[in-house]
């Protein structure tokens, strides 16, 4: 039973500091730190910002980036930073370039691609009715 309480204290313990670690900013770096958060992609869950992500990378990339911001980093600079390391997938909402595009123009291609597919289904209908 004892040992069973000394693990228990050790995971607390571990927990509560991990969560201390990441709230170590003062006030203002911290908001600047949580805005870029929103803007960075998790890499392992691909559809969240690191903001939300509970992945070891993401709380790696949290701790790096209020590093810089304490450090007196620009936002752009650590967004530059991010995406010449990681690659322009790590925006969470990347800019409108030729290697993009797909990124940008894809869902509005299948849009047209799924009505046209509509039109043409009801069209077929009517003609068979």
């Amino acid at each position: 039973m004892k040992k069973l309480i000394f693990i228990l204290i050790i995971l607390f313990a571990q927990s509560a500091l991990a969560l201390k670690a990441e709230q170590h900013l003062p006030q203002k770096q911290e908001v600047k730190a949580r805005e870029i958060f929103e803007q960075v992609r998790c890499v392992v869950c691909q559809g969240e910002s690191i903001k939300d992500s509970n992945a070891e990378l993401a709380r790696d990339l949290r701790f790096n980036i209020r590093e810089q911001v304490k450090s007196g980093k620009e936002s752009e600079e650590i967004l530059d930073y991010l995406v010449e390391r990681y690659g322009i997938k790590i925006l969470m909402k990347p800019p409108l370039q030729t290697s993009t595009y797909i990124l940008w123009f894809a869902p509005f291609v299948m849009l047209l691609f799924g009505a046209a597919f509509i039109v043409m289904f009801f069209k077929q209908n009517k003609k068979n009715q």
